[in-house]
């Protein structure tokens, strides 16, 4: 997505998820925004 890092086999950048993180979401609520993912497609 504009030359940004993107999820494997998703058009979620690592910027999105790495915002969702800084501002206090758990991984676990990142899974129930966005099913698709699973924990092994990202680490913090």
């Amino acid at each position: 997505m504009f030359g940004k890092s993107v999820i494997k086999g998703t058009r979620i950048t690592v910027e999105h998820i790495l915002r969702k993180l800084g501002g206090g979401i758990t991984p676990d609520e990142i899974i129930e925004d966005h099913p698709h993912l699973k924990k092994g497609n990202y680490s913090a």
